[in-house]
């Protein structure tokens, strides 16, 4: 295409219905960038793959490194949890603490269990505690044989904007009771208020 049929293609489409400014610079463009293009294409070409490539692995790494960097949990007790409630909502979590007596609830006709329950500081613990409330827990996935009401437990989850925590499934770890040793108390700070 030499000069003279350019010069036609862009006086036709300057009769267009598009806006004369960008037709113009439609135009121009394409007189200026033709003759480079004709003269290297095949640099052009390699540019184009270079970029290509270079921007599929960028993309590539992004995701991976999304992937695979993971968000923080932060290990907290009951009381903890209660005092910093609006700094920890939807954050996840590790709470520890024990399932209060008779607060335990278990939905009937769900697979796999979804459990309700409530959850309470230690009662005899050195760590100075801003209040003694309790913190409501849902859960559903399995549970441990050795979970139950006064129990050392500890849930993995999120607070949500209810006050509740939610348990994800198969995060509810629960302390062995001392069965091996009947005779040795354990200390004061391991024993769940009743």
């Amino acid at each position: 295409m030499d000069l003279a049929e350019r010069l036609r293609e862009a006086a036709r489409l300057a009769r267009s219905p598009l806006p004369a400014a960008i037709v113009a610079a439609w135009a121009s463009l394409g007189l200026v960038a033709a003759p480079f293009v004709a003269r290297h294409r095949t640099c052009l070409r390699h540019a184009l793959r270079i970029a290509a490539t270079c921007a599929a692995l960028l993309a590539a790494a992004m995701i991976y490194a999304r992937a695979t960097i993971a968000e923080p949990e932060y290990y907290k007790y009951v009381d903890e949890v209660l005092a910093q409630r609006d700094a920890l909502l939807g954050k996840r979590l590790l709470v520890h603490g024990c399932v209060v007596a008779g607060s335990l609830e278990q939905l009937r006709g769900v697979e796999p269990p979804k459990l309700r329950f409530s959850l309470r500081a230690h009662a005899l613990d050195d760590r100075p505690r801003p209040s003694d409330g309790v913190l409501r827990v849902t859960y559903q996935g399995f549970v441990p044989s050795t979970f139950g009401e006064g129990r050392e437990v500890v849930v993995k989850g999120r607070l949500d904007p209810s006050g509740t925590f939610v348990g994800i499934p198969d995060g509810l770890m629960s302390r062995c009771p001392g069965k091996y040793d009947s005779t040795v108390s354990p200390p004061p700070w391991q024993v769940c208020p009743p």
